[in-house]
C-alpha cells in the first residue's frame, strides 16, 4: 500500500473533488481518506484532502450580486463615463485641447443634468478621477483603431499585420522578425527588438533558426509578456476588475500586478472589447486570480476555473514569462491585499536546474519549439490565430487545454507553415489512460462518462437503440444510457438471458427488450419493424454493439455469409439502413443523430477481402484474419455514413472498446490462448472491466465532443492516431487501411447487394 504522502494526479483530485460536490451529505476529511483508498488503493493524508478541495471552497459563488455591489467608489458611473467619452470625443475632433480640470467640470455638470443623480450629492470629480477616466478613455479609442499590436512579422515591410500563412501551408517563413508589443501610448520608451539585427529570427523550410534556442526562448517569453498586458489594458478599459471578498473593496493598481488575490470580472456595457476577451459566466460569478482574463481563449478560461484543482498561476506564469517573471511581480504597495506573497511562491516553485531553458527534455527537440513550455503570439495578442502552444506547453497543461480546438488548430497552422509535427492535446481521460493497473483501475467506467458530461436525465424524449445486450459491454452500456432518461429499444437473440441481465433498468415504456438474432438478415427485419413500431418512428442514437470473435473453424450465417462478417457488420449495416429514414428525420441542428459502431484493435490484423471473397470463396479461412475484416468493416461503415449523411445531421463515429474481462468475448478463442494471455502481466494491466469497456461507446454516443462531427475512430475516450500496424490487438491506434474512401465505398455497394437493398444515397 502507497504511503500516505504519496502525491496524488491531476486525474484523482479531480475525481476527489467531483465526489465530494457530489455527495449528500458532505462527507467529512476522514470520509473522504476512506473513499479515496477505496477507489485508488492507498491513504492520503488530511492535508493533501484540503489542497485538492481548496479551489472548491476559494471559488465563491457571487451570481446573486447586485449590480450595484459590483460599481465601486473607484469604476463606478458607467453610463457617466459613457455621455464624457462622447463629449471629450466631439472636442477632441475639433482639435480643441482639453485639460483635466475641464473634464473634471463637464463631468460634474453633466452628473447634474443626469436623472439617475436625482436625490445623490455631487461627488467631487478629483484629479485621480479624471486621470483612471482619462486613461480608460484613451484605451478604448486604441482598441476601436485597433492600433495595438504584437506580432512576429512574416517579413520587416509589413510590420503591423497579422497576415498569416494558410492551415497546412508548407511555404517557409524567409524573414520572420520578432517585434516587442508595447502599447502605442507609450511608443517612446517602446524597444523595438526587430531593430537589433543580433535578434532576428531567421527561418526556412526546415525551421532552423539563426540564433541560439535559448535566446529565442527569452523573446519569445518577453512578448507572451506584452501580449497578454496588452489584453489586460483592453480589459481594464472596459470591465470593472474586483476581488470577490468583499465585493464593495476595489482592487487597487491592479495594471501593475500579474496574478493578485481571487477576482470577480464585470463587463461594462456599450464599451468595446474583442469578443475573444468578453468575460465568460464563470468569470463573472467566480472568483479567480487575475491572469486568467488576460487569455483571449475562453474555453481556456473556463478550464482554468472550473478545472484548476490546485492551480498554481504563478507556476504558469513561469513558463510563459521564463526569467523575467519575478522582475514584473515585485509587490506593489498595497500587496497585503493578496492572498500569495511573491516571495514565497518563487521559492516554492519546481526546480529548474535540469533545465534552465525552459525546455522539457521528455519532448523530441528535433522540432524546434518541440519541449518548450511556452506559448507563442504572432500577431494581434486578442486574436486567438495569432497565437501557438508548443507540445511541452500542451504536456504540462493539457488539463486546461481540454476543448480549446481552435487554439490547438490556430498553433498547427503556424507550425505546418514551419513544416513542424501538429500537436494534439491529450484528451479529458488521458492521464487516466496513461499507467493501467488492471479492471477496475482509474479508467473511468461508462456511467462515470454519463455523470462527467452532464447528462443524466437529459435525454427524456430521444430514443436510443442498442444491440448486442444480453452480455459483455452491452449491459453496461444499456445501464448507463438508462441514467440519460431517454427511451431505451435494446436487442438481444435470447430475451430470457438479457431479462435476467438487465433486471433493475427493465421498464415498459421507457427501457423495453426487442428479439433480434443478428445471424440472420429476416431477423434483422424484424427488429427495425419493431423498433419503429415502438418509438413511433423516431430513432436518435444508434449503437451498433452486438458480435462475436474468433470461430475458429469457418461457419456461415442463415443467409449464407461468413458468420463474423455477416454478425457483426452485415446485419448492423442492414438495421441502419431500415432505420435511416428515422435516424434523418429526428437530426436537428440542437441535436444531430450518431450512429456508433463498435470495431477493435483487431482492424489491424486484416483489412476487408476483395468483392466476391468476403467470405473466404478464394482464399483459406483464418479465424483472426475474419474477425479483422468484420472489425474494418465496421470502421468503413461509420466512416461511410458520416461521408454520405454528415451534411444531413447524421453523424457515425466506430469505436475500440478495448479488452474487457469475462464478457464473453472470446468463448471461441483457443483456451491456450487464453491461458497464456493470463499470464501476460503487462497485457492484464490494459484489460478493462465490462463497466469500463464500455466507456469509449457511451462517450461517442452522447459526448459533447461528437455533436455535429464524426468519421473518427475512438480509444480510450479519445481521438486516436495512426498506430504502428504492428497486428498489436491490444493497441489503441489506427491501421493504416482504416481510412480509405474507395475501400469504403466498394464494401458499401457490396453490402448493399449482400443485403438486398439498392443504393439511394
Amino acid at each position: 500500500m502507497a504511503d500516505s504522502r504519496t502525491p496524488i494526479s491531476h486525474s484523482q483530485r479531480a475525481t476527489l473533488r467531483r465526489y465530494y460536490q457530489t455527495a449528500t451529505p458532505k462527507p467529512t476529511q476522514s470520509e473522504l481518506r476512506a473513499w479515496f483508498q477505496s477507489r485508488f488503493g492507498y491513504n492520503i493524508s488530511q492535508s493533501i484532502v484540503s489542497r485538492s478541495l481548496s479551489n472548491s471552497f476559494a471559488y465563491l459563488d457571487v451570481s446573486n450580486a447586485s449590480d450595484s455591489e459590483f460599481r465601486t467608489r473607484n469604476c463606478q458611473w458607467p453610463w457617466l463615463e459613457t455621455l464624457l467619452t462622447d463629449w471629450l470625443q466631439e472636442v477632441e475632433a475639433g482639435s480643441c485641447k482639453v485639460t483635466n480640470k475641464t473634464i473634471g467640470q463637464k463631468a460634474k455638470k453633466l452628473w447634474v443634468q443626469s436623472d439617475e443623480s436625482q436625490g445623490l450629492a455631487t461627488p467631487k470629480f478629483s484629479h485621480g478621477w479624471v486621470i483612471k477616466f482619462r486613461r480608460r478613455y484613451e484605451m478604448r479609442l486604441q482598441s476601436l483603431l485597433k492600433q495595438d499590436h504584437t506580432i512576429l512579422t512574416p517579413n520587416h515591410s509589413s510590420v503591423g499585420s497579422s497576415a498569416s500563412p494558410s492551415y497546412g501551408s508548407s511555404a517557409s517563413i524567409a524573414n520572420q522578425a520578432l517585434i516587442s508589443f508595447w502599447p502605442q501610448r507609450e511608443a517612446s520608451t517602446a524597444t523595438s527588438l526587430a531593430n537589433n539585427a543580433s535578434l532576428d529570427t531567421e527561418t526556412n523550410a526546415l525551421a532552423t533558426p539563426t540564433i541560439s534556442s535559448d535566446h529565442f526562448i527569452h523573446l519569445v517569453q518577453h512578448n507572451s509578456y506584452r501580449g497578454l498586458m496588452s489584453n489586460k489594458d483592453l480589459i481594464f478599459a472596459s470591465s470593472l476588475i474586483l476581488k470577490a471578498s468583499p465585493l464593495t473593496a476595489p482592487i487597487k493598481q491592479f495594471a501593475t500586478k500579474i496574478c493578485g488575490g481571487l477576482t470577480v470580472i464585470h463587463p461594462l456595457d456599450g464599451l468595446p472589447i474583442p469578443d475573444s476577451l468578453y468575460p465568460t459566466e464563470l468569470q463573472i460569478n467566480c472568483a479567480h486570480t487575475g491572469i486568467i482574463n488576460m487569455f483571449p481563449f475562453p474555453k481556456f478560461r473556463d478550464n482554468l476555473i472550473e478545472k484548476g484543482v490546485n492551480f498554481v498561476p504563478e507556476e504558469m506564469c513561469r513558463d510563459l514569462f521564463g526569467d523575467i517573471f519575478p522582475d514584473y511581480v515585485t509587490p506593489t504597495p498595497d500587496a497585503h491585499e493578496c492572498t500569495l506573497q511573491m516571495r514565497d511562491v518563487l521559492a516554492a516553485l519546481p526546480s529548474l536546474e535540469e533545465n534552465d531553458s525552459g525546455t522539457d527534455d521528455s519532448e523530441d527537440q528535433d522540432d524546434y519549439t518541440a519541449g518548450r513550455k511556452c506559448m507563442i503570439n504572432w500577431g494581434d495578442p486578442w486574436n486567438v490565430e495569432s497565437w501557438e502552444v508548443t507540445p511541452g506547453f500542451v504536456k504540462r497543461w493539457s488539463w486546461a487545454l481540454e476543448g480549446c480546438d481552435d487554439l490547438i488548430q490556430a498553433s498547427n497552422k503556424w507550425r505546418a507553415s514551419r513544416n513542424e509535427r501538429l500537436i494534439t492535446t491529450m484528451a479529458r481521460y488521458a492521464e487516466a489512460h496513461l499507467n493501467p493497473n488492471g479492471p477496475g483501475d482509474a479508467r473511468p467506467t461508462a456511467i462515470q462518462i454519463i455523470k462527467d458530461e452532464g447528462v443524466q436525465g437529459k435525454l427524456a424524449g430521444k430514443v436510443v437503440v442498442v444491440t448486442g445486450t444480453s452480455a459483455g459491454i452491452g449491459i453496461e452500456i444499456a445501464r448507463a444510457m438508462s441514467l440519460t432518461g431517454a427511451k431505451l429499444l435494446l436487442t438481444a437473440r435470447d430475451l430470457k438471458k438479457a431479462k435476467t441481465a438487465l433486471d433493475g433498468i427493465l421498464a415498459p415504456g421507457q427501457v423495453e427488450l426487442v428479439k433480434m438474432d443478428n445471424n440472420s438478415l429476416s431477423s434483422v427485419r424484424a427488429a427495425a419493424e419493431e423498433i419503429l413500431q415502438k418509438s413511433n418512428n423516431q430513432v436518435n442514437i444508434l449503437i451498433n454493439n452486438a458480435g462475436i470473435m474468433a470461430l475458429p473453424k469457418l461457419s456461415l450465417t442463415e443467409d449464407g455469409f461468413e458468420k463474423q462478417f455477416g454478425v457483426d457488420h452485415l446485419s448492423h449495416f442492414l438495421l441502419f439502413q431500415l432505420l435511416k429514414p428515422a435516424l434523418l428525420a429526428n437530426a436537428s441542428p440542437e441535436f444531430s443523430s450518431r450512429v456508433v459502431s463498435v470495431s477493435s484493435s483487431a482492424h489491424h490484423v486484416a483489412s476487408i477481402n476483395e468483392s466476391g471473397n468476403y467470405n473466404f470463396e478464394k482464399t483459406e479461412y483464418n479465424d483472426w484474419v475474419a474477425y479483422g475484416q468484420a472489425k474494418t468493416a465496421n470502421i468503413y461503415m461509420a466512416n461511410e455514413i458520416e461521408r454520405r449523411y454528415g451534411s444531413q445531421g447524421l453523424h457515425a463515429t466506430s469505436v475500440h472498446p478495448g479488452i474487457a474481462a469475462s464478457t464473453g468475448l472470446m468463448q471461441h478463442v483457443d483456451p491456450a490462448v487464453v491461458a497464456e494471455m493470463s499470464k501476460d502481466e503487462g497485457l492484464y494491466k490494459k484489460m478493462k472491466t465490462a463497466e469500463q469497456g464500455a466507456a469509449t461507446t457511451v462517450w461517442a454516443a452522447i459526448g459533447k465532443e461528437w455533436e455535429n462531427k464524426g468519421g473518427e475512430y475512438l480509444a480510450e475516450c479519445a481521438k486516436t492516431t495512426r498506430g504502428n500496424d504492428n497486428h498489436e490487438i491490444a493497441g489503441v491506434g489506427y491501421a493504416g487501411h482504416a481510412y480509405d474512401p474507395e475501400a469504403e465505398a466498394r464494401l458499401w455497394k457490396d453490402s448493399l447487394v449482400m443485403v438486398g437493398l439498392t443504393d439511394d444515397q
